[in-house]
């Protein structure tokens, strides 16, 4: 993981359609608590209008990408529903992935 507090934002760690879909909303985000990975939720600035749910992935050599997950999330509470749905997406792309391979 990279030392967050050393970057300016994690903006600057976004993919390009991230980065317009951050437009507007606070670029480091609030952290969600989740052990299965580093989400945050971004706010709209000024706190009306949908919030973006981001994820934060880990590449090879030490690399990290800021990724979007969902650009219409109403709060931080919300932000909680869509990590739980994004992860349960992958579980299951990963067993599909894995019985095409088997």
């Amino acid at each position: 993981m990279p030392d967050l507090d050393s970057i300016p934002s994690r903006f600057d760690l976004a993919y390009s359609w991230t980065q317009r879909d951050l437009a507007g909303h606070d670029p480091n985000g609030t952290l969600i608590d989740d052990p299965r990975g580093a989400f945050y939720f971004h706010e709209k600035v000024g706190g009306h209008g949908q919030g973006v749910v981001t994820r934060l992935w880990n590449l090879a050599n030490d690399e990290h990408v800021l990724d979007t997950i969902s650009t219409d999330c109403r709060s931080i509470d919300d932000a909680f529903a869509v990590v739980d749905e994004h992860c349960e997406e992958m579980a299951c792309l990963s067993t599909d992935l894995f019985r095409m391979r088997v």
